[in-house]
């Protein structure tokens, strides 16, 4: 009997998958944000977004989906802010892990833009020690793969 799967509401802009460093999801917000508590406002249009709220829900939705196809693996998440600078920002605990000492944030703003590669690696490194999570491993890599593009 061939199993079907409904894809949960919402969307991730990118899915990264390292086999070594293992999932993380980034959502990718252009435009100049302000902080104000744990929301942020699109300059321009005063749009108000709980960014959290949203990856989490995205986050958490696939890991489900991925869990209907037998693959059990927790995902990291962060953002990308193109355009804004955090640096002066009081920063939601959802954007930044307290838990650890240093702490690290888990967004990215535009001064990481030079070294985006480097510093996406860096959360995906802090999410596998805070997860404890092992290698994902080229098998568990190919399965999300397989139940993605099916």
């Amino acid at each position: 009997m061939d199993r079907f799967w409904i894809a949960p509401q919402g969307e991730i802009d990118f899915l990264i998958l390292h086999p070594t460093l293992g999932a993380l999801t980034l959502e990718v917000k252009a435009g100049i944000y302000e902080v104000q508590g744990s929301l942020f406002t699109l300059v321009h249009t005063g749009q108000r977004v709980d960014i959290a709220a949203q990856m989490r829900h995205n986050t958490h939705g696939l890991a489900r989906w991925l869990g209907g196809a037998g693959i059990r693996w927790k995902i990291g998440y962060g953002w990308v802010f193109t355009d804004s600078s955090l640096a002066n920002s009081h920063l939601p605990p959802a954007i930044t892990d307290l838990s650890c000492d240093p702490t690290e944030r888990i967004a990215l703003d535009c001064s990481d833009m030079p070294n985006l590669g480097e510093r996406i690696q860096q959360v995906m490194a802090h999410w596998k020690r805070a997860l404890g999570n092992p290698d994902l491993g080229a098998t568990r890599l190919q399965q999300i793969r397989d139940a993605l593009w099916f």
